[in-house]
């Protein structure tokens, strides 16, 4: 894997390799199969997982010696489910329940600005339908918001971290739009609880 990305002129440093048969993907295919009806022995096939130290554009195609160009790699994005604020400032009263809810507000203002103020808020990120009424939907498919006096941080925790399902389109969409919503997020009003002071 290294001298295919040698061979490709990949500059970038392969911090690490995983090589196997089987497929990485849930419904996947075992390598060896892909090499019915090519030219290629099926000892020649696996899936490699390669995370280089900084990014390359694509498509990429990596070989095999002579068989350059015999596996495209596609990007894998690193999706990040915990949102984890330090509080180091402002903080008057420990109260879980009113600072929780002040984070939620937070967020959900934050959100609306980057999706337009027409657009309605999705349940992933208010917990509630859109008539109003708390989702009961009997799997947990909305933002959890936690504070944690102990280590004095703030918690916003993706649903499938929760359900430890793996992640849907739309879940990710939503993250996306999140991570967003919460650049510069750096201040929070949590009423008798203080304003509090944060830090990613």
């Amino acid at each position: 894997m290294q001298q295919a990305l040698r061979h490709t002129d990949v500059r970038a440093r392969a911090e690490s390799i995983r090589v196997q048969r089987e497929p990485f993907d849930l419904g996947g295919e075992r390598a060896e199969l892909f090499a019915a009806g090519t030219r290629f022995s099926k000892e020649r096939m696996w899936h490699v997982e390669v995370t280089l130290d900084r990014g390359v554009a694509g498509p990429l195609t990596l070989g095999d010696g002579r068989f350059l160009g015999l596996g495209v790699m596609r990007p894998v994005e690193q999706r990040v489910g915990l949102f984890v604020f330090a509080i180091e400032g402002g903080l008057l009263s420990a109260e879980p329940l009113a600072i929780t809810r002040a984070l939620r507000r937070a967020v959900m203002a934050r959100v609306q600005g980057v999706i337009g103020p027409r657009r309605e808020l999705p349940r992933f990120f208010s917990g509630h339908e859109a008539n109003g009424s708390p989702a009961r939907s009997g799997s947990h498919d909305h933002l959890a918001f936690a504070f944690d006096p102990g280590q004095s941080r703030l918690l916003i925790i993706a649903p499938y971290l929760l359900t430890r399902q793996p992640i849907e389109r739309r879940e990710a969409d939503n993250l996306r739009v999140l991570h967003d919503a919460l650049v510069g997020f750096n201040d929070l009003r949590a009423g008798s609880a203080g304003r509090l002071v944060l830090r990613p």
